[in-house]
């Protein structure tokens, strides 16, 4: 049997009207930004140290560490991995609970109708 027609929506589609919305977009475009400018500087050094131009690579190298330096998200996931290598399994997993680069590439909220 066909479906039956569902009432139309209270709210009309689209982000929410929080002015807080625009904020969050704003830093979800600036992380992404900022991991693409962390991959392309990353091909740059790669090619830099095959032709090996190793001034071109030094500076590439510390303009890399910059702006990882300026992504958070990079820093913690840095910290978390330094402390594995060490094997401060305690620290590892304070960083994991409290920083939740566990949910890392996630988005995740719940929708008015406890969806």
């Amino acid at each position: 049997p066909p479906l039956a027609p569902q009432p139309a929506a209270a709210e009309p589609a689209g982000p929410p009207q929080d002015p807080r919305w625009a904020t969050f977009l704003g830093h979800v475009v600036g992380v992404e930004a900022a991991a693409e400018r962390c991959r392309e500087l990353e091909d740059r050094l790669g090619q830099a140290a095959r032709a090996e131009d190793f001034v071109e690579a030094a500076r590439l190298r510390d303009e890399l560490r910059e702006a990882r330096g300026a992504d958070l998200l990079a820093r913690a996931r840095g910290e978390l991995d330094a402390a594995v290598a060490q094997e401060d399994f305690a620290w590892a997993a304070q960083l994991r609970d409290q920083a939740g680069t566990c949910l890392e590439g996630w988005w995740a909220g719940r929708g008015t109708d406890g969806d």
